[in-house]
């Protein structure tokens, strides 16, 4: 990756880390982060990764994920200052959900 895609992936991460701790309404005990980015090959496109904590708490999440997409790309639009901002899509990390399944099956915990 260009040092270019390099910096703005890490502001956009940072940025949008920002804006779900500001204007995400998450309750007492759930942990959302932006763990990742990655852009399309055209840069027209950011997939920001949203890693959810506990596990269990997702199905509320997956829903505001596109209503957060537009309130994002406005708010990067007036936040940014770079002549070509990316629209962000966020995605589901489901590192966490990988990692908790391979644990079960190493304890025995079934499918």
């Amino acid at each position: 990756m260009e040092r270019k895609d390099e910096k703005l992936t890490s502001i956009i991460r940072d940025e949008a880390a920002t804006f779900i701790e500001t204007h995400a309404d998450i309750p007492p005990g759930v942990f959302l982060t932006a763990t990742h980015v990655m852009l399309s090959p055209d840069h027209h496109f950011a997939d920001v990764f949203i890693s959810i904590y506990p596990t269990g708490r997702i199905g509320i999440f997956l829903n505001k994920f596109r209503t957060w997409q537009h309130a994002f790309n406005v708010y990067a639009r007036e936040t940014l200052r770079l002549k070509n901002i990316p629209a962000v899509r966020f995605k589901l990390d489901d590192t966490e959900l990988k990692q908790e399944r391979i644990e079960n099956l190493l304890e025995g915990g079934g499918k």
